[in-house]
């Protein structure tokens, strides 16, 4: 009985992919499929989005995880873009199992955000998402920022090595006044001046769920340091 299936680093085109994808539909064994780093692009993710909602078994499906049963979802490494992922987001609005979903090193913009910010509004059971080295910029880090109030799951936010600046840290900030589940936010390297610092420091005052805050490689100085300190 096959319950594990790794296909990650291989040379999937389109075409094998969707196979790989449209097998998962009525497959009522398979609990892990990794294809991670498999060059799928946006015409190979917006297949996924059927399977994630059509699969009542799969549980980890690494890099085109997209189930109804589906708990991990690593699709970090690929070339997936706006579309893929405003497809994935659609597949989340209907998905009830899906708690890990990774979409690091990928090609996902503001648009991009938009469209999950959107599936995060509607999803209930995702706690984990990751969208480092991306390219979201103060426009996807907004869209986001409204995503987290209206989520009540969600406790992990990768947003890692994008740009977001300080007008993005402040409408995050503006999200975690009003996210109750929240306790890790990671703004490595996103251009975050002492502005961006100070406003997060002010929405850290009224929550009371975030515990870990990463702003290394950012242009925060003292200024920005006495914010976060008091």
């Amino acid at each position: 009985m096959l319950v594990w299936l790794p296909l990650s680093h291989s040379r999937l085109n389109n075409e094998l992919a969707a196979v790989c994808i449209d097998s998962t539909k009525t497959n009522s064994t398979v609990t892990d499929m990794s294809l991670s780093s498999c060059g799928i692009d946006d015409a190979s993710a917006a297949a996924l989005a059927e399977p994630l909602q059509e699969n009542s078994t799969l549980t980890s499906l690494e890099l085109i995880k997209k189930n109804s049963t589906l708990k991990l979802l690593d699709l970090s490494d690929n070339a997936i873009g706006d579309v893929d992922a405003d497809a994935l987001a659609k597949g989340l609005k209907e998905n009830s199992t899906l708690t890990v979903l990774k979409l690091s090193c990928n090609g996902i913009g503001d648009t991009g955000a938009d469209g999950l910010a959107k599936g995060l509004k509607e999803n209930s059971t995702l706690i984990s998402l990751e969208l480092s080295f991306n390219a979201i910029e103060n426009d996807g880090a907004d869209a986001l920022a409204q995503g987290i109030k209206e989520n009540s799951m969600l406790t992990s936010l990768n947003l890692s090595n994008n740009a977001i600046g300080t007008d993005g840290a402040d409408a995050l900030a503006k999200g975690l006044k009003e996210n109750l589940t929240l306790t890790s936010l990671d703004l490595y390297d996103n251009a975050v001046s002492n502005d961006g610092a100070d406003a997060l420091a002010k929405g850290l005052k009224e929550n009371s769920t975030l515990t870990s805050l990463n702003l290394s490689s950012n242009t925060v100085g003292d200024v920005g340091a006495v914010a976060m300190a008091k």
